[in-house]
């Protein structure tokens, strides 16, 4: 197709550009979450991906509407308090979702 295309059309089309959105409509029709990156758009958000990442050191989910720590994570964060991360302590605390 792409061939009778590039071959038949009044005008010069560019090939490269008409695969790309080809590959764009397939992903749009699978679901509201997939999604293609040209090379130079995945090069972009891997550049902006690269980085320190911070957290608490577990992995958590919504559970019937609740925060819920799952397991902690492989790599968790340092544990000194000069490091500003989460340090150990005897009690838990959990809140309540808002009304």
């Amino acid at each position: 197709m792409l061939s009778y295309i590039t071959d038949n059309y009044v005008t010069e089309v560019d090939g490269d550009s008409l695969i790309d959105g080809a590959i764009t409509g397939m992903l749009e029709r699978l679901d509201p979450h997939s999604t293609y990156l040209d090379p130079d758009r995945n090069k972009k958000m891997q550049e902006r991906n690269r980085g320190a990442y911070y957290g608490i050191g577990v992995s958590f989910s919504i559970v019937d509407g609740n925060l819920t720590v799952i397991s902690p994570s492989r790599d968790p964060p340092p544990t000194s308090s000069e490091s500003g991360a989460a340090t150990s302590s005897p009690r838990s605390t959990a809140s309540r979702p808002r009304d």
